[in-house]
């Protein structure tokens, strides 16, 4: 019995089993969800583990899970990712954004551009690594992404497209209609915020 023990024992702290249990444990941290009649949206720290993405040199991804996407070219994707070092540009067009959203009234038909392009990759969760989205990019090819107000019979939309020509794109990633699911995003995005879930 105490071979028998012994044995347990020596495969289950063993270097390999080891390994395999600090593997299993690594998740992507949560900072929160963004919910509206359009888009359902999730937002992540992810660490980055994967070679391809080293060249970049940044330890971590933020990365949005898209929900009630549309594409018109059958891309098939669960969601984008942005460098931290990024995050800047991405805050910034938010803010910009917002500003444009609230001073727009009424007009019938209209698209106003926000911001630049902003460099993102892609990533499809996979059954194996759904917990760590930096694993998953789908290429190290960063993605350009657009914003745009569009406004149709006097409805806005805050849309942020694939590619680097939204008037000619049906990609749309992310769809906000109100004034406070921006604020909202703007708020789990800020730069500061996300230094809380870094260094804790």
């Amino acid at each position: 019995m105490i071979i028998n023990l012994l044995i347990f024992f020596s495969l289950f702290f063993s270097p390999e089993t080891q390994n395999e249990s600090v593997e299993l444990l690594v998740n992507d941290i949560r900072v929160g969800e963004c919910k509206t009649q359009i888009s359902a949206l999730e937002i992540y720290v992810s660490k980055i583990d994967s070679v391809g993405l080293t060249k970049f040199k940044d330890e971590y991804l933020l990365c949005i899970d898209l929900g009630n996407k549309s594409f018109s070219d059958s891309k098939n994707i669960d969601g984008i990712a942005i460098q931290i070092n990024k995050i800047y540009n991405f805050h910034r067009t938010l803010s910009q954004a917002l500003v444009e959203f609230s001073r727009v009234n009424n007009p019938k038909h209209s698209r106003i551009p926000v911001g630049g392009q902003i460099p993102f990759f892609t990533y499809k969760k996979n059954l194996e690594k759904i917990y760590i989205r930096s694993q998953n990019i789908i290429d190290f090819d960063r993605n350009p992404i657009s914003c745009e107000i569009i406004i149709t019979n006097g409805k806005k939309e805050l849309v942020f497209f694939l590619g680097g020509n939204p008037v000619q794109s049906d990609n749309k990633l992310i769809v906000l209609d109100a004034i406070e699911s921006i604020n909202k995003i703007i708020n789990l995005t800020n730069p500061s915020y996300l230094n809380n879930f870094l260094n804790n």
